[in-house]
């Protein structure tokens, strides 16, 4: 499996959508797929250490709070009211960055 990392650290396949490697390796650990409110945390915060034992998955909510993801954070210099802004202001950034590539992706 070929693998880059991303502009966030995070490692990445090449494979259609571009899935997280330490997704996958949860994944693959529990033997089913993650549901779409399960995040994997890396225990030591390192994004580049994939092991089975630094990974841990944890609701999107306990994420949010265990990164200190909460009302009054910042993002950018912008006050964030609640971890659902946080999010909506991260995924427009992660596209505004990575639109042309993701552009093209649809197209293969």
């Amino acid at each position: 499996m070929k693998t880059y990392v991303d502009v966030h650290g995070y490692e990445r396949t090449t494979s259609p959508g571009h899935p997280y490697v330490h997704r996958l390796i949860i994944a693959q650990s529990l033997k089913r797929p993650l549901r779409s409110d399960e995040e994997v945390h890396h225990i030591n915060g390192r994004k580049s250490d994939n092991r089975l034992s630094n990974l841990k998955v944890l609701s999107h909510a306990t994420h949010c709070r265990l990164h200190g993801v909460q009302h009054g954070s910042w993002f950018h210099g912008k006050r964030v009211k609640n971890p659902t802004e946080y999010h909506r202001l991260y995924s427009q950034e992660y596209y505004r960055i990575h639109r042309s590539k993701l552009i093209l992706d649809m197209r293969k």
